[in-house]
């Protein structure tokens, strides 16, 4: 008897630990076929076109592929332990044989990098403290778009306007005629022509509110600064870098209405032995994304603006600076499990400098098509869309332009 009841005590504490700690693994897969066509063209010179097509070989187009562990500890008084580790998945990088090339190098890992590895304390009454690499409010206010991602069809259309994308930007897409690529230099690589809070940074320390009424508000900070002190065991590149900054939001989610708004400052300052090395800029940016759901439809609206000013470049003082304006609206349409959308989005890019003829890059972006539900966790989808970007030079004579459209046939598989 004494022993029955020792076993049932030791299975009862088994039990009660258990539901005070949990880990959970997740994930994204997402592979599309498609096909994409590309035309740039100048003033004066003949068009270039492309046209690529794949069957099945497509890797992120509508969601990121992805997977993570993330976990909770019940640590007593209300407080609670929590963590998350996330990267990147490539769906499609295999070496011509079919067997992976060495793990880590290249395309042919099938690893992408890390996109969070953070730890945090908090509280339903506190609020939340965290530490490590995050996303930032940018993540869930650009995820109220209903497009699918891939900048072929339209998609990314502010993260490409903002120079955060990774293969898509205005000056990168404007590179290829005698007038522009003069232009497409390095003025859009994340230290010198971003203008918008990135999607995630590392080693910030955030503080999150705790949800009142639908409202909650959060602050991220980070700083970073390194110097070429060899005793003490570095190794730095540079003579001196720093980094720091911080991002403000403020969401409000209750019944219909979504509001999310974000406000970001950065500065980089980096001196070098090269005169090449010594650079200062300052990023100011702020955004906000609202939707309503009315039954029948949810429309939403998403507004970015941004600057980044350089006060030194290159050891010499600077006026260059990048500032973009863009929006995007769209609507979804919920039809059981069919979810037909549409999206139209236009936006603006500068760059000007003293004494330096000023570039203007207008764009433009349309996606339409239908997400299917089979189930809570694999969706079809299809997508058919477009986006063109018109550049311009102070002085010169004509323009060029950069134009994408195409559609996506996939699948998304969550776990």
């Amino acid at each position: 008897m004494k022993k029955s009841l020792i076993a049932l005590a030791a299975l009862a504490a088994v039990g009660v630990a258990s539901a005070q700690s949990s880990v959970t693994i997740y994930g994204t897969l997402d592979a599309s076929a498609g096909s994409a066509k590309r035309t740039i063209s100048e003033t004066g010179a003949v068009d270039t076109t492309q046209t690529v097509s794949t069957m099945g070989g497509l890797n992120s187009s509508r969601g990121s592929n992805l997977m993570g562990v993330r976990g909770a500890e019940d640590l007593g008084g209300g407080l609670t332990a929590s963590f998350t580790y996330e990267f990147g998945l490539n769906g499609n990088n295999v070496a011509n044989n079919g067997n992976l090339a060495t793990i880590g190098v290249g395309n042919g890992s099938p690893f992408g990098q890390v996109r969070q590895a953070w730890i945090g304390l908090g509280s339903k009454t506190m609020g939340e403290v965290r530490i490590g690499s995050q996303n930032t409010i940018v993540v869930p206010l650009r995820g109220m778009t209903a497009t699918i991602q891939d900048a072929n069809v339209g998609g990314s259309f502010l993260s490409q306007l903002q120079g955060t994308a990774t293969t898509r930007n205005p000056v990168q897409l404007l590179g290829a005629g005698a007038t522009f690529a003069a232009q497409s230099t390095t003025y859009l690589t994340p230290t010198t022509g971003v203008t918008a809070t990135q999607p995630r940074y590392s080693n910030v320390l955030s503080y999150t509110t705790p949800t009142m009424s639908g409202l909650r508000a959060g602050i991220q900070m980070f700083r970073e600064s390194s110097d070429n002190n060899a005793s003490a065991g570095l190794v730095v590149t540079a003579a001196e870098t720093k980094f720091s900054g911080y991002v403000l939001s403020l969401e409000y989610d209750q019944g219909p209405l979504s509001a999310k708004f974000g406000l970001t400052d950065k500065n980089r300052t980096a001196a070098g032995a090269a005169a090449a090395d010594n650079d200062d800029n300052d990023v100011n940016s702020y955004a906000f994304g609202v939707s309503y759901n009315l039954g029948f439809a949810i429309p939403y609206f998403i507004y970015e603006n941004g600057e980044n000013k350089h006060r030194l470049v290159d050891n010499v003082a600077s006026t260059r600076k990048f500032a973009t304006d863009g929006y995007e609206l769209g609507a979804r349409f919920p039809m059981g499990a069919f979810t037909p959308f549409v999206a139209y989005g236009r936006g603006d890019w500068k760059r000007t400098e003293a004494n330096v003829a000023t570039v203007n890059v207008k764009g433009k972006m349309y996606q339409f098509g239908s997400t299917y539900a089979m189930s809570k966790r694999t969706t079809l989808y299809a997508a058919m869309g477009s986006s063109k970007w018109t550049a311009t030079v102070d002085g010169v004579a004509g323009s060029g332009a950069d134009h994408l459209r195409g559609y996506r046939i996939g699948v998304t598989h969550t776990f």
